[in-house]
């Protein structure tokens, strides 16, 4: 639809702009990018960095969350308390809010995320002369 003729032949573009139409905007996701190393030692802190692509309409904010808690972010940057063993696994979400982004139907775009490795070191064995056993 061009607004005049009744024309329907339009699409969204990559741009995020209707071919032959100025009267609609059409809109797309921003796309989150997680910086930051998945794979931690336990006792050590885990820093990750939220970034985003610019979406129409344009980026409101990022927001990390670990384990699906909102974190407070220094600029676009996280960091955790020290990890443990029982972190193991848990996820770390980056997400790229906009207007479309923030509806409920929409909330699965403009995400990315990591799973914790964590290392540490093997407890609850004794070792003896002859065998290995469980404490």
């Amino acid at each position: 639809m061009d607004g005049t003729t009744g024309n329907t032949a339009t699409k969204c573009l990559a741009t995020a702009e209707w071919e032959n139409e100025n009267i609609v905007q059409c809109w797309s996701a921003p796309t989150a990018t997680l910086i930051g190393n998945n794979t931690i030692c336990a006792g050590n802190f885990a820093t990750f960095q939220c970034t985003a692509s610019v979406g129409v309409p344009s980026l409101d904010r990022v927001e990390i969350y670990f384990n699906n808690q909102n974190q407070t972010l220094v600029g676009n940057t996280w960091t955790s308390n020290p990890l443990s063993s029982s972190n193991n696994g848990d996820i770390v979400e980056c997400r790229a809010i906009n207007s479309y982004t923030a509806m409920q139907e929409y909330t699965n775009l403009g995400r990315d995320s990591k799973t914790l490795i964590i290392h540490y070191a093997a407890e609850g064995f004794a070792v003896n002369d002859v065998t290995t056993s469980h404490k």
